[in-house]
């Protein structure tokens, strides 16, 4: 999705990324796209139309929202 990659820092989008990596049991499949956000100031800046951008892209290709 670059389109991701045009509002989101590049460091903060994980494609395929094995959701065990980010759950307290260890378990999960892999997430299609996983954003995450590396401090409280990065969630902080990121604009709420970047955050429309954002569900937007997901339901225009299909993809889940969590």
């Amino acid at each position: 999705l670059d389109k991701l990659r045009k509002i989101l820092p590049e460091n903060i989008i994980f494609y395929n990324e094995p959701l065990k990596k980010h759950s307290t049991f260890r378990i999960g499949g892999n997430a299609d796209v996983l954003v995450v956000p590396q401090n409280l100031l990065q969630i902080k800046t990121t604009k709420n139309l970047q955050i429309l951008k954002i569900v937007f892209i997901c339901e225009n290709y299909d993809r889940k929202l969590f």
